[in-house]
């Protein structure tokens, strides 16, 4: 039996709250696309994938084909985008599970209709077109220049692999860099570039999706038939969406407990390298938690967590199963008492926004470095959100 001193607490019911918000934003002429990948953002991707749909999402996107089966095993039954590459061996697995595959280049899509034929298979693809991004798809002809060796209309290469034989052409896609910095201009070259290719296809043009995000707010033109949710699922609104989008709810809370209390003199040097230094003498509380478990070494003598709804300082270096606080200002401290690393504790908070920009990071980036050794719960709170909302 599993004896866990820290623990991710996921709260289902914000998940939903947060899907059905986005809905009601874009309407119902468009589909959304609830972002599972990295295991549900750390969230844990079935139970996720499940609630997403139940709370009205469309389609589920992940990152790679394991992550996909994954779910399929997890017993989600719903439609899947694939975002990255998948061999192309496994067409027969992709059409026998209905998974949707992104094709990110004419000569992956030849390589795939081959494989999905010779399986006597069709494979539902959405072709990705890069606009500007410069990871995966298809270049558009902007950027190629005119006396480029391997110049291709953009459009023309679609048309082409709508007509591959053990394909099936069902969305096309594009990804914006900067959506969440509206005033860079690269996102009117990205708007724009997309929108002309799928002028240029005309009726031809499979279903599109191509707001990701703050595009889904700061450029509503390009929500085209669906659009893709990822950060937002989780209730991570960036600071450049307050007061824009909807209500939004964090739907992770990161907890452990006070192991140890001592008290160190004035002048004690604490922890790996002697980092930090007493200047009085100090109440330390140990808790159970390093980088091992996803908590950066970044945080050592930098932050803090929550003890009885006060910040307590972190004090010397992140150990990899163990971290140090000052509690010497905090009344009534003791063993066994709540710490949280990020979420609420009574009225206070310390946001996983928050303990990003004191490393100089995203709140993404906090979430999903948490590693698998942190067990996920997962509550509802579902009449705690009806009153906050």
């Amino acid at each position: 039996m599993q004896e866990s001193q820290i623990v991710a607490e996921v709260d289902l019911s914000a998940v939903s709250h947060n899907v059905r918000a986005l809905k009601e934003v874009i309407g119902p002429a468009v589909g959304l696309m609830a972002v599972a990948k990295s295991n549900g953002y750390g969230h844990g991707a079935i139970e996720i994938a499940k609630t997403a749909f139940e709370s009205g999402a469309d389609f589920i996107g992940v990152a790679r084909f394991d992550e996909a089966m994954v779910l399929r095993q997890g017993g989600v039954t719903g439609p899947i985008l694939i975002f990255g590459h998948t061999r192309t061996e496994r067409a027969r697995q992709l059409a026998d599970h209905e998974l949707t595959q992104t094709a990110c280049s004419r000569e992956y899509a030849q390589r795939l209709s081959q494989s999905a034929a010779l399986a006597g298979k069709r494979v539902s693809v959405h072709l990705k077109l890069d606009t500007g991004m410069g990871r995966l798809g298809i270049l558009h002809e902007h950027y190629q220049g005119d006396n480029a060796d391997s110049h291709r209309e953009a459009s023309d290469e679609i048309r082409h692999i709508a007509t591959l034989p053990g394909l099936k052409l069902t969305g096309i896609y594009t990804h914006f860099s900067a959506s969440d910095a509206p005033e860079n201009p690269h996102n009117n070259t990205q708007k724009e570039l997309f929108k002309t290719c799928l002028d240029t296809l005309g009726p031809d043009a499979p279903p599109a999706h191509a707001a990701n995000g703050a595009a889904i707010f700061f450029f509503p033109e390009t929500r085209h038939q669906m659009v893709r949710a990822g950060s937002l699922v989780y209730g991570l609104c960036p600071p450049e969406l307050m007061g824009i989008a909807p209500h939004l709810i964090p739907s992770m809370t990161l907890k452990t407990r006070i192991v140890q209390l001592k008290h160190i003199p004035e002048g004690f040097k604490l922890g790996y390298d002697c980092s930090w230094t007493a200047k009085r003498p100090t109440t330390i509380a140990t808790v159970p938690l390093g980088y091992g478990d996803g908590y950066t070494r970044l945080f050592s003598n930098n932050g803090a967590m929550l003890v009885r709804g006060t910040p307590a300082p972190i004090a010397g270096k992140v150990c990899m199963d163990m971290t140090m606080l000052d509690v010497t200002d905090i009344k009534s401290v003791q063993e066994g008492d709540e710490v949280v690393i990020f979420g609420k504790q009574g009225d206070a908070e310390l946001s996983a926004q928050h303990l990003a920009d004191t490393i100089g990071t995203i709140p993404e980036e906090i979430i999903v470095g948490l590693t698998a050794r942190v067990p996920r719960i997962y509550i509802n709170r579902e009449e705690a959100i009806r009153q906050a909302v």
